[in-house]
């Protein structure tokens, strides 16, 4: 054999090793394309959001006692009950800084006439909260009602009504077993001081 007709041979060697190769690269691509279920040319059906029903939570938690009966860890408050227990929170700091005011705008009043200046919002505070023990605490019910009695015009005539108001709906609830219950309360006798002062 001449030098052309074996490197004629041998090229011919090669290219059918090559392309043996590639068949059988192709093969055991094609083998791995099929057993691969996530390589195919449809596409995965999409999944369907699930719709909230409410009162979910509270099946949640109870379907979160394990086999053992240990309770399971609620989940994590939602984005819309953290807003609501931040505002319950504030309605309450405010509350308390209402009355710390108030306490204050009261004591001015009594004490000292020179430093203390009407304050119209303190006024009306004071008068829908006389009957309540939280708000207005017992040790200044007294300076509240000699306060609330200077009142007058339309104001005064509010604090007279709303005060009748609640004598009447107790003297109507009175029976025999709850009487003294019911006159000893602090919303009853808070109305009746505002009747007399206001009269006085």
């Amino acid at each position: 054999m001449t030098e052309i007709q074996s490197e004629d041979v041998s090229s011919t060697k090669k290219e059918t090793e090559e392309g043996a190769g590639a068949e059988t690269q192709n093969q055991k691509e094609s083998t791995q394309d099929s057993d691969n279920p996530f390589k195919s040319d449809k596409k995965p059906p999409k999944r369907k959001k699930q719709k909230k029903i409410a009162g979910a939570d509270e099946s949640q938690a109870k379907d979160n006692d394990d086999e053992e009966g240990n309770v399971m860890p609620a989940p994590p408050p939602s984005k819309r009950q953290k807003k609501r227990q931040k505002l319950v929170q504030n309605v309450v700091r405010n509350k308390d800084k209402e009355i710390e005011k108030t306490i204050s705008y009261l004591t001015k009043w009594e004490t000292s006439r020179d430093e203390w200046k009407y304050e119209k919002l303190r006024q009306i505070f004071i008068q829908k909260n006389i009957f309540d023990e939280n708000v207005i605490p017992n040790e200044h019910t007294e300076v509240a009602i000699k306060y609330l009695a200077t009142s007058k015009g339309h104001a005064r005539a509010v604090i007279i009504e709303a005060a009748e108001a609640i004598i009447k709906e107790i003297e109507d609830k009175i029976t025999d077993e709850n009487q003294e219950e019911l006159t000893s309360s602090a919303r009853y006798d808070r109305a009746r001081e505002i009747l007399q002062s206001m009269q006085e």
